[in-house]
């Protein structure tokens, strides 16, 4: 949201399918100046009411399952407005890669992993894309894929990785020799993060104990539940800390590990080690995107430990990545960067918009009304509601 305001500066709005918390609500309008409306999934009278009170000239859909439920609603009641799909990252290609790992595949091969025309998820991202004016990524590796197989045109691909993390001045002013062994961090409902961890706990995490026989490694995140804490072996060094509420404790550690063997997107738990001053050692998954050199890459387990040991190790490893991330940061991933750029690309959408329309034929062709699926399936499911309600 902080980055949505520096973008359009202007009156910004945030619904919310679900009645929003009033702390929340209140720290957004008095922080951000962001209003928060509800907009019910399937009360379709209730939300053309917000929009024509709220008149936005830009609508941005979370994810393709919101373009799904609103974005007809949008095309019928302001016309008019920019429709924007933050895609955030490919759902399909993140399930397709996590099935070739579960298939026994080498990270090399997932990361060359793509779904097919018969994957029904990727389906219903492609249409919500054709539907959208404008599709934003997290991933430059993406925007080309939709364009260059799945036959987006480019004009309705844009970037922005929408984080903004800025270096953090005070924490990030540790010394190699104030710091000392290793994290990792990360939401364990999101399964690329459970895998990683696993993988440190049964693979990396040995053989890197093993050279470093003194280190240890703590595990943070969100969502810890009882897998995760049997993992807890503080005797081997490993010690499951669970939910991180200072971020700034990273920075007492000497090396983030970032083991992810699929996914797909921006890795923020890499710009943030980053803003803390803290080297990163992760794979060729993790470093999609990421603007890393391949030298600074692990394909495999054993490069990966060799790596992570030699961060910790060798102090002129240690600063090189540590500057990596600075230069990042103060580049690609800047907030201003991606304000501007972000801004630039809207701007030029909104201006196109009437041109851009009337050659999109495939965007047409959805919205007619022999495919307008998405449209009265979600007119059903109000119906259906509003009759349950009724009889109870």
């Amino acid at each position: 949201m902080r980055l949505a305001k520096e973008v359009w500066k202007e009156n910004v709005s945030f619904g919310t399918i679900s009645k929003p918390k009033a702390k929340y609500a209140k720290a957004l309008r008095h922080k951000l100046g962001v209003e928060v409306v509800e907009c019910p999934s399937n009360r379709a009278e209730t939300f053309r009411a917000t929009l024509e009170t709220v008149k936005p000239s830009v609508v941005v859909f979370d994810t393709f399952v919101t373009e799904e439920i609103f974005s007809w609603q949008v095309q019928q009641t302001l016309p008019e407005a920019l429709r924007v799909l933050d895609t955030q990252d490919l759902h399909s290609l993140r399930r397709a890669r996590q099935a070739a790992q579960s298939a026994g595949a080498s990270v090399e091969k997932v990361v060359g992993t793509t779904p097919g025309v018969s994957d029904p998820m990727l389906l219903r991202e492609l249409a919500a894309l054709h539907r959208s004016d404008l599709g934003l990524f997290v991933s430059a590796q993406e925007v080309e894929l939709c364009a260059e197989s799945y036959g987006i045109p480019r004009r309705k691909l844009g970037l922005a990785p929408l984080l903004g993390f800025a270096r953090d001045e005070k924490a990030s002013q540790q010394r190699f020799e104030d710091t000392s062994d290793f994290y990792t961090i990360g939401n364990f409902r999101h399964v690329p993060n459970r895998d990683a961890t696993f993988w440190l706990a049964e693979t990396l995490w040995p053989e890197i104990r093993r050279r470093l026989p003194h280190a240890k490694l703590h595990i943070y995140g969100a969502y810890v539940d009882g897998p995760i804490l049997k993992l807890h072996q503080p005797e081997a060094g490993f010690h499951v800390h669970g939910y991180l509420r200072d971020v700034r404790t990273l920075s007492q550690y000497r090396v983030c590990l970032a083991p992810l063997r699929f996914g797909a997107g921006i890795k923020g738990k890499i710009t943030e080690a980053w803003s803390l001053g803290v080297p990163v050692a992760t794979t060729t998954v993790g470093g999609e995107s990421m603007s890393i050199p391949a030298e600074h890459l692990a394909s495999d387990a054993e490069s990966l430990v060799s790596y992570a040991v030699n961060l910790h190790e060798d102090p002129a490893a240690w600063a090189a990545g540590r500057d990596l991330g600075f230069a990042n940061l103060n580049g690609v991933f800047s907030r201003e960067v991606m304000a501007e750029s972000l801004r630039g690309r809207i701007d030029r959408a909104e201006a196109d918009l009437v041109s851009a329309r009337d050659r999109d034929f495939v965007q047409a062709m959805l919205f007619s009304q022999s495919q307008r699926a998405t449209e009265f399936f979600a007119r059903w499911v109000e119906l259906k509601e509003t009759t349950a309600a009724k009889t109870n």
